[in-house]
């Protein structure tokens, strides 16, 4: 369960408090991770449309949404099917 809790620039609340709770705060890791927007990761991958897009960004939605029609109002193929 733990695996699943992150968040952008600062702990996850809940996980920080279940791990202090039981004395593991020591489990906590705090790592860099590259960030790019839409159109990028799109080119770094070689991808010229997808058909779905799922996200569960930790509040970040919309500003990759945003992202993602930005890009496609550039390239419309690149326009997904479902959002």
């Amino acid at each position: 369960y733990a695996k699943s809790l992150s968040s952008i620039g600062t702990p996850q609340p809940d996980l920080q408090w279940m791990l202090e709770d039981v004395g593991q705060s020591s489990l906590l890791e705090c790592c860099r991770v590259r960030t790019m927007n839409w159109a990028d990761l799109c080119v770094a991958h070689g991808v010229r449309t997808v058909d779905v897009v799922q996200i569960d960004c930790e509040g970040k939605d919309c500003a990759i949404i945003r992202g993602l029609l930005a890009h496609c109002a550039k390239d419309p193929i690149a326009r997904p099917r479902i959002i």
